[in-house]
């Protein structure tokens, strides 16, 4: 018999289905928001690593030295060896013809100089048995140191600068005029507390309430009040009265500093400086830019610049601007 047929071929096989178009495209994200200014930097004190006096200055640097240049009258811009080593000084203040500092290792004063009319310094006895101190302030007819229980005790020519009042405790920031007024703010560091004023030489304080702040400079002194705005106020019968017409749109600061003719704070917005009164140490230099802190002396000003916290100063007198080439950076903290 004939061999059967093969078996018919199989059928092609269906062809593939075409593959799925592709998904459309994700819309790209939204633009993120930009991003929110940076809140205004905590209150900047006055007083720390910046001191400047009527016709000098004092400043720690990044490296720990402390370092003053200025008149030198009576050896108030001569830093001692016991103070000349690096980190030995926490903080300083300055007056007219003397300086204080607070060393780190224990916390007590140093001074050096002498007080207008001769006036002696405290002695480095009574500066001991004060304690651990925590503020200081130094004017033209005496000091005055706070130690770390807030108690405040004065030394000076005249008993209206010794006779602090009557239950003043808690005080964290001092200052003191040429002549007057001298104030305290007692309360906690950095928020606003009671201020006290004495040495007013008949003036009065405006009821500020509350005041993060003060300064004082040669007659008329400025707070911070809690709402962050300047006040200023006549306590001696010296310097210029136009200090105490704060321009009306200042605004919130962060610092403020007193001289003789002239008052300038740290502007809460950019952290640039503004000042007011009269004298070239209300012109601060155009390129100055934003700022750390700023300390005033009788006619000049020097400020710490937060870009890379070199001193800059500016004013009448070339003997307290010109800052030391060698100072470099100054501590910021």
């Amino acid at each position: 018999p004939p061999p059967p047929s093969p078996p018919p071929p199989s059928p092609p096989p269906p062809p593939s289905p075409p593959p799925p178009s592709p998904p459309p495209p994700s819309p790209p994200p939204p633009s993120p928001p930009p991003p929110s200014p940076p809140p205004p930097s905590a209150l900047r004190l006055p007083q720390r690593n910046l001191a400047v006096g009527g016709f000098g200055t004092c400043a720690v640097g990044a490296d720990g030295l402390a370092k003053c240049w200025g008149k030198n009258r009576y050896g108030e811009d001569t830093v001692p060896a016991s103070l000349s080593g690096a980190g030995i000084v926490a903080f300083m203040d300055k007056g007219e013809e003397a300086s204080c500092a607070v060393r780190t290792d224990n916390g007590l004063g140093e001074c050096f100089g002498t007080h207008f009319h001769g006036s002696r310094l405290p002695t480095p006895a009574a500066l001991e048995a004060l304690g651990e101190l925590t503020a200081i302030a130094v004017g033209a007819y005496g000091s005055c140191f706070a130690n770390t229980a807030g108690e405040v005790t004065c030394f000076g020519l005249y008993t209206t600068w010794t006779s602090v009042p009557a239950g003043l405790t808690g005080v964290h920031t001092l200052t003191a005029g040429h002549g007057g007024p001298v104030c305290a703010v007692s309360g906690n560091l950095g928020e606003a507390g009671d201020l006290t004023c004495w040495v007013m030489n008949g003036f009065s304080v405006p009821n500020y309430g509350k005041v993060k702040t003060v300064d004082a400079g040669s007659g008329h002194a400025c707070v911070i009040k809690e709402d962050d705005i300047v006040g200023c106020f006549k306590g001696f019968n010296y310097g210029n009265d136009g200090i105490t017409s704060v321009p009306g749109d200042l605004g919130p600061v962060l610092g403020v500093s007193v001289g003789m003719n002239a008052a300038c704070a740290i502007q809460a917005s950019d952290s640039t400086v503004r000042c007011w009164g009269s004298g070239n140490a209300r012109n601060p230099p155009n390129d100055l830019g934003a700022v750390e802190f700023l300390r005033m002396g009788y006619h000049f000003a020097c400020a710490v610049k937060s870009s890379d916290a070199t001193l800059v100063c500016w004013g009448d007198s070339t003997t307290q601007t010109s800052v030391p080439s060698g100072l470099g950076a100054v501590a910021i903290g």
